[in-house]
C-alpha cells in the first residue's frame, strides 16, 4: 500500500519547487517583473508573487525599482541578489596560481596571481595565502563562501581524495595535500575538484570561442599537455574522468626496449610538445640562452633559424596529435590555449598544412583563444556559481522546514 504523504509536507514540497522556478527564472534575467515571470514559469500569479516575496524576505531576491516609459501601471521589477553568497576558483599550476572571487551572478569582483611553490606543502601554503588575503580585502570571511572550485593538473580521484597525473606538480598526488586544503575550506559551503583543462573548455563554452558550439576541443598546451573536449553540448569525462589526458598519446615510435620512466610518468606528446620541452630543443639546437618557451617563441618571431625549426616540430608533433583526436570527435573547432598555445597565432597555417597530410576529411576550425589566462578561472565561476545557487536553495529551504 502507497504511503500516504502529509498535507503539509506536500504543501512545503510543492512551495519548494515553486520557488525553485522563480528563482532560476530571477537569475536567468537581470531584471523581470511578476507578470513576466507568470508567462515564463506557467505558475499562476499568486504563486509567483508568494515565491518571489519568499526569496526576497530570503535575501535571494532583490527588489530593484519599477518600470518606466510605458503607459499604465508601471510593475515592480525583481532581480539577482548577488552578494547573497561568493565564490572563490583557484586554477592550479606549476608557475603560478590564479585566484578569482565571483558573486552569485558571476560578476568576477577580484582576481589575483601570486608565484607557485616548488614542492605540494609549499603550494598547500601559497593557496592558503592568496584566499585568506582576498577573504580580508574584501571583508568576508570563509563561511561567505557557498562554493570553492579548485583547478588543478591531473584528474581527481573522489574516494582517495588524491589527483592523479599531476606529475607537474611534485608531491600534488599525496592526498594528504589535497586533504589538507579541504580542511583549510571546512567552514565553506563546498568544495569541488576538477581538472583545470575541462574547466578551461567550459570557459570556452561560457565567455571564449566555444559559445554557441556544441562539439570542439580545447587544447591546452603550457608547462602541460591536455585537452577538453565538449560533445553535444557537454563536457566529455569518460568512465574514469580520465577523457582528454592526450599528454600520454603517442606522436612517436614506441621503442622496442618501452618508454624512458619520465616519459611514460609524463606522457609521450607532453614530454615532447609542453613549454620546457620546447626550451630542451631549443637548447640542443644552439640557442643556449633560451629559458622559458616564451623566449623561443619571440626568437622564431625574429626569424631565428633554429628557434623557427623548434617551432616547426611543435606544429608538427602537434598537429599529429590533433589528428587523432579529429578522427575520433570530429570537432567542428579547435582552441589552442595555455602558455604556449595560446601564442601560436602564426603557427595555425602550419598546423592546418600539417593536419592536410593526414586527414582525408575537412578540417575542423583552428583558432588560438580569446580569453589568456583567465579561461580556466572563467569555467571555474561557471561551475562554482552553478553550484552555488543550489546550495543557495538548499539553505533557503532547510530554514523553512514547513
Amino acid at each position: 500500500m502507497a504511503k500516504l504523504t502529509p498535507v503539509a509536507t506536500s504543501t512545503t514540497y510543492m512551495r519548494h519547487l515553486n520557488e525553485r522556478s522563480v528563482f532560476h527564472h530571477v537569475y536567468a534575467a537581470d531584471s523581470v517583473s511578476i507578470p513576466q515571470l507568470v508567462k515564463v514559469s506557467g505558475l499562476s500569479k499568486p504563486t509567483v508573487t508568494a515565491a518571489v516575496a519568499a526569496l526576497v524576505d530570503a535575501g535571494l531576491v532583490r527588489r530593484l525599482g519599477v518600470r518606466t516609459g510605458k503607459a499604465g501601471r508601471a510593475p515592480q521589477l525583481f532581480g539577482p541578489e548577488p552578494t547573497a553568497g561568493w565564490v572563490i576558483v583557484l586554477d592550479i599550476g606549476r608557475r603560478w596560481v590564479r585566484l578569482a572571487l565571483s558573486d552569485l551572478v558571476g560578476d568576477v569582483v577580484h582576481v589575483a596571481r601570486v608565484p607557485s611553490a616548488r614542492d605540494a606543502e609549499g603550494l598547500v601554503g601559497v593557496i592558503e595565502d592568496v584566499v585568506a588575503s582576498t577573504l580580508t580585502e574584501r571583508s568576508l570571511t570563509m563561511a561567505d563562501l557557498l562554493q570553492v572550485v579548485v583547478g588543478s593538473p591531473g584528474v581527481y580521484d573522489p574516494e582517495e581524495q588524491s589527483f592523479k597525473l599531476a606529475s607537474n606538480l611534485p608531491g600534488w598526488e599525496y592526498a594528504l595535500h589535497v586533504r589538507k586544503l579541504a580542511e583549510f575550506f571546512a567552514e565553506a559551503g563546498a568544495v569541488r575538484f576538477e581538472n583545470d583543462v575541462d574547466l578551461g573548455a567550459l570557459g570556452e563554452c561560457a565567455r571564449g570561442l566555444g559559445r554557441g558550439i556544441d562539439n570542439f576541443v580545447y587544447l591546452h598546451v603550457g608547462s602541460g599537455v591536455g585537452a577538453g573536449i565538449v560533445l553535444n553540448g557537454k563536457p566529455l569525462r569518460g568512465a574514469r574522468g580520465m577523457a582528454g589526458e592526450v599528454a600520454f598519446m603517442p606522436v612517436l615510435p614506441v621503442p622496442r626496449r618501452g618508454l624512458p620512466p619520465e616519459v611514460r610518468e609524463r606522457g609521450m606528446l607532453e614530454s615532447t610538445t609542453a613549454a620546457d620541452a620546447i626550451v630542451d630543443a631549443a637548447r640542443r639546437n644552439g640557442l643556449a640562452d633560451a629559458e622559458r618557451a616564451e623566449d623561443v617563441l619571440a626568437a622564431a618571431g625574429a626569424g631565428d633559424a633554429a628557434a623557427r625549426k623548434v617551432m616547426a616540430d611543435e606544429a608538427r608533433a602537434l598537429a599529429l596529435a590533433l589528428a587523432s583526436v579529429i578522427t575520433v570527435v570530429d570537432p567542428e573547432l579547435i582552441i589552442l590555449g595555455g602558455g604556449v598555445g595560446g601564442q601560436l597565432h602564426d603557427y595555425i597555417p602550419a598546423l592546418r598544412a600539417e593536419l592536410s597530410q593526414v586527414v582525408p576529411f575537412e578540417l575542423p576550425r583552428l583558432a588560438v583563444s580569446t580569453l589568456g589566462d583567465q579561461g580556466i578561472l572563467y569555467g571555474g565561476v561557471e561551475t562554482g556559481v552553478e553550484l552555488a545557487r543550489e546550495l543557495a536553495l538548499e539553505r533557503r529551504f532547510t530554514d523553512d522546514p514547513g
